[in-house]
């Protein structure tokens, strides 16, 4: 009886201590890549590798038994399922989350973004709005405003009344006012 009390004090010892120096490194696993990683906390507040410093969209604490989607936070037990090609979707209620590797989709309130975990392709789209970010290049086009910025710096701002073209390197702004039959021109080509 006594052997059997002091070995279960010594095992409930054990397994004491190695909790208290457990520290949470190999704790999450990282639903895009099936590896185990650690996370910590970014500027923004999304969970990051620690060895790569990239977002993780999706994790298992493989200690609590939890899956949590990574730029919120928020706990996805029951909202999350495995699509047909390998992926996951998450459902928050308002909108479905596609995360497939390193894409990332957002569908909802008549709005659809794409993006990949390090941030050098983007897109998104809704009635009045299209953005798009794609190798240093970024466009955006309502229906009376065009912007496009190249990887140089160099900037094209269109409106209905006016085209601004700034130079990237030298800061060389030039105004150029759209005439009457410029914009004609432009309904009647379809620009």
């Amino acid at each position: 009886m006594k052997t059997g009390n002091f070995l279960s004090a010594a095992l409930l010892l054990s397994l004491g201590f190695g909790a208290c120096t457990n520290d949470r490194d190999g704790r999450f696993l990282n639903l895009a890549t099936g590896q185990e990683v650690t996370l910590v906390k970014s500027e923004d507040g999304t969970m990051v590798d620690r060895a790569t410093n990239r977002p993780v969209l999706l994790y298992v604490d493989t200690e609590k038994r939890d899956t949590f989607y990574g730029p919120t936070g928020a706990r996805v037990n029951g909202h999350l399922w495995r699509s047909n090609r390998g992926g996951y979707v998450y459902d928050d209620g308002e909108r479905k989350i596609k995360i497939d590797g390193d894409e990332f989709k957002i569908k909802g309130d008549g709005a659809k973004e794409k993006w990949d975990a390090d941030g050098s392709e983007y897109k998104y789209k809704d009635d009045d709005r299209k953005e798009k970010l794609d190798d240093g290049e970024y466009k955006v086009k309502t229906e009376n405003y065009e912007k496009k910025k190249d990887e140089d710096g160099d900037v094209k701002i269109k409106t209905a009344d006016k085209t601004i073209k700034v130079d990237g390197e030298t800061g060389e702004k030039k105004v150029k006012k759209r005439s009457v039959f410029g914009k004609v021109k432009d309904k009647v080509i379809g620009g």
